[in-house]
């Protein structure tokens, strides 16, 4: 009995992203978590409701998903939108003090914290001292970021060397924490989960080209270009569609350049703003495509990587992109179509090559899912991570 007091939970991931439905960083931890949680006891827990009541995607406050389990610590998935500075302060607070009792009851061999909370930070390394707490970054720390004070942004970062490591997802993010005198860091590649993409038999592709992000990638991964690039393609082969799909804020300025060029050169019924998607429809969108492009314009500042990249890849869907940041480690000309930034008539191009060459697009395509597999999936490095984890 007292061997399984101690051993109720193996790992426990700390954050506050939105789960299990959320944006990049969700799947990020639901890629890496759930392979994990095969073999051993994880959970999640979430210490800030992350739904708005009148677009809940969330609904569940606590449950299971393939052996990983997950929780709310409000009891809720819904943040008091509308309610006073205090209630919100209190629901915070109340977060703070029920993740600490669960963490004591739970016992974690483990605890990742995936959030810039710096109080969350604090409490788990200073409290949970005889217990392997590791931080996960993916780019670099948000606190530079903030026009603050040096003495501000040196107590953010001490904290990085009082965890017992890092998990982060490129070399180069490896190399600056490294250089904080950070005791072990861990590179885990952007991953995805495989399986998503092993659910459907497309058997015929449909006549458009796809991109998916929201607004937050729209200038970073250069929209305009994207349609601008299509454009000049749909001038020699009419009768094709370019879809763009997720979450669209009308009032962004790179939103609105891109639908006044839409609008400007008539181009409402090829370029099609599709809106947002269930995550688990995205697969077959990105499948019966005929090409996927996504093309930023320059290095990521993050010190990141461009996460959606993975799922394109894993969709065996010929993928359109820049060969920026850290890609070229991954992609070349045999398993992707790689341009230069900037290059509207090579993104033309290669979406005729893709059309004109279909066999060697499905060839392309097969190769890129083949590198997803291999680099882009949490069971390539799961040996190494739980040795990183101390789990067994």
């Amino acid at each position: 009995m007292k061997n399984k007091k101690q051993n109720i939970i193996d790992l426990a991931i700390v954050t506050r992203e939105a789960f299990p439905v959320g944006m990049a960083a969700t799947n990020r931890i639901l890629s890496y978590a759930q392979v994990l949680a095969k073999k051993n006891k994880v959970k999640v827990y979430i210490t800030k409701p992350s739904e708005n009541i009148n677009s809940i995607k969330n609904h569940q406050a606590k449950g299971v998903i393939n052996k990983l389990a997950f929780e709310y610590i409000s009891r809720t998935t819904i943040w008091p939108f509308q309610e006073s500075k205090l209630t919100k302060l209190r629901v915070l607070l109340n977060g703070y003090f029920t993740l600490l009792k669960l963490l004591k009851k739970d016992k974690p061999k483990t605890i990742i914290i995936y959030s810039s909370d710096v109080i969350l930070k604090i409490m788990i390394i200073y409290l949970f001292k005889k217990t392997k707490v590791i931080i996960e970054e993916n780019e670099y720390p948000k606190i530079l970021k903030q026009s603050t004070s040096k003495i501000k942004q040196n107590f953010h970062l001490y904290f990085y060397k009082k965890c017992d490591g890092l998990m982060v997802m490129t070399n180069e993010l490896c190399q600056y924490y490294k250089s904080l005198n950070v005791k072990d860091v861990f590179i885990l590649p952007m991953t995805v989960d495989i399986r998503r993409f092993n659910k459907n038999n497309v058997l015929v592709k449909k006549d458009y080209f796809v991109y998916v992000g929201g607004s937050g990638g729209i200038e970073r991964d250069s929209l305009e270009s994207m349609v601008i690039g299509f454009h000049l393609f749909l001038n020699k082969h009419p009768g094709f569609e370019f879809h763009i799909i997720g979450p669209l804020d009308k009032k962004n300025k790179n939103v609105i350049k891109v639908t006044d060029y839409v609008n400007k050169n008539k181009l409402r019924k090829s370029v099609l703003f599709k809106g947002i998607f269930k995550s688990d429809e995205i697969p077959k969108i990105l499948q019966e495509a005929t090409g996927i492009v996504m093309t930023p314009q320059e290095n990521f500042k993050s010190g990141g990587f461009p996460t959606k990249l993975g799922e394109f890849l894993a969709s065996g869907t010929p993928v359109i992109t820049t060969n920026i940041s850290e890609i070229s480690f991954y992609l070349n000309e045999s398993n992707s179509f790689i341009i230069s930034p900037g290059e509207t008539k090579h993104i033309a191009k290669e979406m005729e090559n893709i059309i004109l060459n279909p066999i060697k697009a499905q060839i392309i395509g097969s190769e890129g899912q083949k590198t997803a597999n291999r680099y882009f999936n949490a069971e390539t490095y799961i040996k190494e991570l739980k040795h990183f984890l101390n789990l067994t």
